[in-house]
């Protein structure tokens, strides 16, 4: 029995070990054949997820390129109404400056009459002042005529008196 147990325990142990290695080799050929389908299917659902993103990402891009052609032609309409309005704002101001000059020019044109005719009654004033001016002077001058004519009167008769005085001292 003991030779029996020698030799039968060496066979149990590799029949055992063989049933194992067989056990674990299926096992391992399992693993490997679940690991290549949930690779499989990892990489099929990655590749959903990839088709999905660059759906997603393209329907994005349209969008954008669609919201930003919108933008443009709100900012081409927008820019178009402010040159119209500022195109008007300036033919205002221009109407504006020409009514402005306008009246500017007409008040300069009557303060020039008004400052032409101050001038005519200035120069009538001053001739009517020259000619009173120059009678005046013809007055003075007539008055001094006449005081030097009696200034030399009286120089004539305080001459006389002199003369009778100094006569009349010496004898």
């Amino acid at each position: 029995m003991e030779l029996a147990q020698l030799l039968i325990t060496p066979g149990t142990l590799l029949m055992a070990f063989i049933f194992f290695w067989k056990q674990v080799r299926a096992s391992s050929e399992d693993l490997k054949r679940e690991l290549k389908e949930d690779l499989k299917q990892a990489q099929a659902r990655n590749e959903d997820l990839n088709r999905e993103l660059r759906s997603d990402m393209q329907d994005l891009n349209r969008e954008l390129r669609s919201d930003m052609q919108d933008l443009k032609r709100e900012l081409k309409s927008d820019v178009q109404d402010l040159k119209r309005e500022l195109k008007s704002d300036m033919q205002d101001l221009k109407n504006e400056t020409k009514e402005d000059l306008k009246q500017v020019q007409t008040s300069s044109d009557d303060l020039n009459r008004e400052l032409k005719s101050d001038m005519k009654e200035l120069k009538s004033d001053v001739k009517a002042m020259n000619e009173e001016l120059k009678e005046e002077i013809t007055s003075v001058r007539r008055d001094l005529t006449s005081i030097q004519v009696e200034m030399h009167d009286m120089n004539g008769r305080l001459g006389r008196v002199e003369g009778l005085l100094t006569t009349t001292n010496v004898g």
